[in-house]
């Protein structure tokens, strides 16, 4: 048994001091209407043509975990690349991962294809990308 720990009740989301009072609870969240959009950070802009996307709701696929098998990626791309074969935005997304040096599967490249083409990610997470970004840097 512990002792001597007092516990405090939590402040209520409707208390006027509360930093919370601009909010209120409804079964479907939080209302956020009234909140200012977030300034988007240089490069995160949402283009037109990202609604078309065949990739949609799949980011797990186009993107993998740290630290993630190369047998695993190798299956998670085979199955990116046939999304991006049929995706009618595969050009557009292919230069602007490109242009934004991102990391992940976009347009039908992975990471290793684009850094070999000259467009490495800003950050380079594997050894094999590193190695086609100086041999792209090399030729």
């Amino acid at each position: 048994m512990i002792t001597g720990t007092t516990h405090q009740t939590p402040t209520t989301f409707d208390d006027r001091s509360s930093d919370w009072s601009r909010t209120e609870w409804s079964p479907s969240g939080w209302a956020t209407d009234d909140w200012p959009e977030p300034d988007r950070p240089a490069g995160t802009e949402v283009h037109e043509w990202m609604a078309d996307a065949a990739c949609q709701g799949r980011t797990n696929l186009f993107f993998g975990v740290a630290g993630e098998r190369p047998e695993r990626r190798v299956r998670r791309e085979e199955t990116a690349r046939k999304v991006c074969a049929t995706c009618p935005v595969m050009l557009p997304c292919r230069a602007l991962a490109r242009a934004g040096r991102e990391n992940g599967f976009w347009g039908g490249e992975s990471e290793e294809e684009r850094a070999a083409a000259g467009y490495p990610p800003r950050s380079i997470s594997r050894r094999s990308v590193q190695q086609a970004a100086v041999r792209a840097e090399a030729s």
